[in-house]
């Protein structure tokens, strides 16, 4: 997949991995350090993106910033919004169930 910079100037290829309670994202699978990371309990929303000039483009809201990533493959982006949408409604539950 590839994520673009806030401006959609800049877009590089990226290996991404759910992993507990954070998405990150590596240069390539390679590389064992991370290049950033979105941690779940930062998260707002995640939803297929209005953004038209690149295919298949979904956006991870934060307080912060919107991550914005393109797939190739349209199937592909809906797996990863759905994925990230399930593991964020797992971490918000634990937090409520642990009193957080």
């Amino acid at each position: 997949m590839v994520k673009s910079d806030p401006n959609h100037k800049n877009w590089k290829k990226r290996y991404f991995v759910l992993q507990d309670n954070v998405f990150h994202y590596f240069e390539n699978r390679k590389k064992l350090k991370a290049k950033g990371s979105i941690l779940f309990r930062d998260i707002v929303d995640v939803r297929e993106s209005e953004y038209t000039k690149k295919p298949n483009c979904f956006e991870v809201l934060t307080d912060e910033r919107v991550f914005t990533i393109s797939n190739n493959d349209s199937e592909k982006m809906g797996m990863w919004i759905r994925a990230v949408r399930v593991l964020y409604k797992i971490h918000i539950r634990r937090n409520e169930w642990e009193g957080r």
